[in-house]
């Protein structure tokens, strides 16, 4: 890790610990139907800068998460990654509005399905942290993502 890479992740935890939300398990307690494909999961700073390493991103690439929850791995990325577009898209208002609270220029977030949100499947790259997704909505990302190009 570099003193980049450590100034932001200190960044991060901060916006995470102001946003009122410094943990997966205060996030998790945000999600009101913790059932079906609304389970939470996330991944965490480091996690997120090996993810975009070994996805070789280029610096000014158009990222977008899907499903991403609180924001953690969209703010990582738009620390780590400061000519770059970043996008998450979140279907439950109460992880949205924690993301909404966590900001970098390069940062944007939505809220609303992803699967009905044709910008963020043009992006250069997509981050699915599916692990707690239902197979009906594994079916659906498999869909949109064999349609890319």
């Amino acid at each position: 890790a570099t003193a980049n890479d450590d100034a932001a992740r200190a960044r991060w935890a901060k916006a995470f610990v102001d946003a009122g939300c410094p943990s997966a398990h205060h996030a998790a307690a945000l999600v009101e139907s913790n059932a079906r494909d609304r389970r939470y999961g996330e991944v965490g700073f480091w996690t997120s800068a090996l993810i975009l390493r070994a996805a070789r991103a280029p610096s000014t690439a158009r990222i977008a998460d899907l499903g991403s929850g609180v924001g953690r791995f969209t703010l990582a990325a738009a620390l780590l990654m400061p000519e770059a577009r970043v996008a998450g898209v979140e279907i439950a208002p109460e992880l949205h509005a924690v993301a909404s609270r966590c900001d970098a220029p390069n940062l944007s977030h939505r809220c609303q399905d992803f699967l009905d949100d044709d910008e963020c499947w043009t992006c250069d790259i997509l981050f699915i942290n599916s692990t707690a997704f239902s197979p009906e909505l594994i079916a659906d990302v498999e869909r949109k993502c064999a349609a890319l190009k």
